[in-house]
């Protein structure tokens, strides 16, 4: 499994189900050990409504390959739920190999898979408030017609570069006022600054009363 499952993922698929039923078209994938590489939340979701019978394929492949046919997949499959830079971020800890090995499992360039990998840099606390943000914003947006307009902030992975180098406490405040609102993305990255220019002058001050 290359993410989490979504419970939003299983609904869309319980609601096309009740639509359509099960079509033979979309087999779920799954590797020599009847381990799932690809339909993950299909198969919840066929849990969720008791269907005991779908279509499968089995491929005879490597973790690494699994990790790739799973991407591939994914972005082929237009039913299917669209990866995003939480998700991509989270994978990407997780790894094990190298970070160009995870590079050529994304079919990426090696610099986007590190600035994906800094993001790890984040405080758990203030991710575990990114997270939910993040996913009620996709759910607001595909509810209300894909409209760009939403009651809270929309964060990105450029966005949160910005506050790589913060401590765990100017990271959490930040984070919550642009969750709850209070500020939008250039107030975000002007405070993010602010911060910055603050640690350094701290930094600067300690050195001098050190070496005085």
């Amino acid at each position: 499994m290359v993410r989490a499952i979504k419970q939003g993922g299983i609904d869309k698929f319980v609601s096309s189900l009740k639509d359509v039923g099960y079509l033979d078209t979309k087999p779920v994938i799954v590797n020599g050990k009847n381990e799932i590489i690809e339909g993950n939340h299909r198969v919840a979701a066929c849990r969720a409504l008791g269907i005991e019978s779908i279509p499968v394929i089995i491929k005879n492949v490597t973790d690494e390959q699994a990790k790739q046919l799973a991407f591939r997949e994914n972005a082929a499959n237009e039913e299917s739920i669209p990866m995003t830079f939480v998700d991509f971020a989270e994978f990407i800890w997780k790894q094990t190999g190298t970070q160009q090995q995870t590079a050529d499992v994304l079919g990426w360039e090696l610099p986007k898979v590190k600035k994906f990998a800094a993001l790890d840099n984040i405080s758990k606390d203030a991710w575990a408030l990114i997270v939910p943000t993040f996913e009620n914003t996709e759910k607001y947006q595909e509810e209300n017609g894909g409209t760009s307009k939403v009651p809270f902030g929309t964060f990105t992975e450029g966005l949160l570069r910005t506050i790589l180098s913060l401590s765990d406490i100017q990271q959490l405040e930040l984070v919550k006022d642009f969750a709850n609102g209070v500020i939008n993305k250039n107030k975000f990255t002007k405070l993010a600054e602010q911060y910055k220019q603050m640690n350094a002058d701290a930094l600067s001050l300690r050195v001098i009363v050190v070496n005085s």
